[in-house]
């Protein structure tokens, strides 16, 4: 649909990144307000080492890479 081809213009047509963005919208409509909340705290106090240290965790991708990744599913999530 239209919203899917405008995330991935937005995401340069990088299908990883748009389906990141595109997972954390399906995890917003299915997480309850409780979860929401907890995953909105997590992402609102995690400090960049915090942060750097989940995208380490990801994947075999480097750091880099797995920020983007986390930075496209939080802005689809929010």
């Amino acid at each position: 649909d239209d919203e899917n081809i405008r995330d991935l213009e937005n995401y340069g047509w990088d299908l990883e990144l748009a389906a990141c963005h595109l997972l954390g919208r399906h995890c917003r409509e299915i997480a309850s307000t409780a979860t929401h909340s907890e995953i909105l705290k997590l992402n609102n106090s995690a400090t960049s080492k915090n942060t750097e240290r989940i995208a380490e965790e990801i994947t075999e991708g480097t750091a880099e890479e797995n920020l983007n990744m986390l930075d496209a599913y939080m802005n689809g999530f929010t």
